[in-house]
C-alpha cells in the first residue's frame, strides 16, 4: 500500500470530504480503482463515486457508502492508500503484489549489492513494516526503500537509511 493523500475535513453534509495529495494529485489517478482506508490496521477498500479537483494538491471526494456527515467524519485524518507494486510492468500472478511476510529467511541487501544480513522476522506495527534481521538490527521496509528481489536466489535489495 502507497500513502498518496490525507482526508482533510467532511465538506458539506452528503459525505463528501475534502483531501490533500502529498505530492499533487497523480496524472494517472483513476477512480476505477479502489482506495484504501485503514480501520484497526487493516486495509479497506473504498470506490470513489466522485472526484473534483480543488487546486493542484486537493480535491473534494465522495466514497461510495460514505453518505451522512457523521460517516464522513469518522475518516477525517485517514490516510488514502492505494495498492502499489514498485515495477506493476513484470507483475507476476499474483498482480504484483510482495508479501513481506514470505521475507523471512530471505538474505537482505543494500542498494549498493552489500550483505547485511539474514531477514529472521517481519512484523506489522499500524502499517509500519520492519524487518528483524539475525543480529538484531530493526530496518523499516516501505515501497520508497525497495530495491528489488531476486526469489530464485532468496535475496532483497533496500536503500539503507545512513545510520541504520
Amino acid at each position: 500500500m502507497l500513502a498518496i493523500a490525507k482526508v482533510l475535513k467532511s465538506y458539506g453534509t452528503d459525505g463528501s470530504v475534502l483531501i490533500s495529495f502529498r505530492d499533487g494529485i497523480p496524472g494517472d489517478f483513476s477512480t476505477e480503482r479502489p482506495v484504501f482506508l485503514h480501520f484497526e490496521g487493516l486495509p479497506v477498500p473504498f470506490f470513489l463515486t466522485s472526484f473534483v479537483p480543488k487546486g493542484n494538491v486537493r480535491a473534494e471526494v465522495h466514497f461510495e457508502d460514505i453518505d451522512s456527515l457523521k460517516d464522513a467524519e469518522e475518516i477525517v485524518g485517514k490516510e488514502l492508500c492505494v495498492d502499489y507494486s514498485p515495477d506493476e510492468e513484470s507483475a507476476d500472478a499474483s498482480d504484483g503484489e510482495l508479501c513481506v511476510e514470505e521475507l523471512e529467511g530471505f538474505k537482505l541487501l543494500s542498494e549498493k549489492g552489500e550483505a547485511q544480513g539474514k531477514i529472521i522476522q517481519v512484523d506489522d506495527y499500524a502499517g509500519n513494516i520492519v524487518l528483524t534481521l539475525e543480529d538484531g538490527r530493526i530496518l523499516p521496509f516501505h515501497n520508497d526503500l525497495f530495491v528489488d528481489m531476486d526469489e530464485d536466489a532468496a535475496t532483497v535489495t533496500l536503500v539503507i537509511p545512513e545510520g541504520l
